[in-house]
C-alpha cells in the first residue's frame, strides 16, 4: 500500500498479501473540514508486477495510470458515497443506512 501520509510503502504481512498494490489519500480535502465541504478518500489499484512472491517494493507502487485496474473515491458527510471506475465503466453507490449496504445509484 502507498499513502500520502507515509514516506515509504506500507508492506502487509506475507500471509495476508494479495496480488494488488493500493495507493490512497485517506482524507482528501481535509483542509475543507472547517467549511463543511465534503471530504473523502481517493484510491488507485494496480496489479503487482512479476514475482508476486517477492517482497513488494516502491517500483510496484509507482506504475503509470494506464496500468490501473480500478480507481475511485469515497465521500463522507451527511451521505456516504463510493464511486468506482473500472474498464467496464464508472458506477456510483450510496450507503443505505437502513440496510447497512451500498446500493448502486449511478450506473
Amino acid at each position: 500500500m502507498g499513502s500520502e501520509e507515509d514516506e515509504d510503502i506500507i508492506v502487509v504481512e506475507k500471509e495476508k498479501r494479495g496480488k494488488y498494490i493500493v495507493c490512497f489519500d485517506p482524507l482528501d480535502g481535509s483542509s475543507n473540514i472547517d467549511c463543511l465541504v465534503s471530504i473523502g478518500s481517493i484510491f488507485g489499484v494496480w496489479k503487482r508486477g512479476d514475482g508476486d512472491e517477492s517482497e513488494p517494493s516502491l517500483k510496484d507502487a509507482l506504475q503509470p495510470g494506464n496500468k490501473m485496474i480500478c480507481s475511485g473515491y469515497a465521500l463522507y458527510g451527511s451521505a456516504c458515497m463510493i464511486v468506482l471506475a473500472t474498464d467496464a465503466g464508472v458506477n456510483g453507490f450510496m450507503l443505505d443506512p437502513a440496510i447497512g449496504e451500498f446500493v448502486l445509484t449511478s450506473p
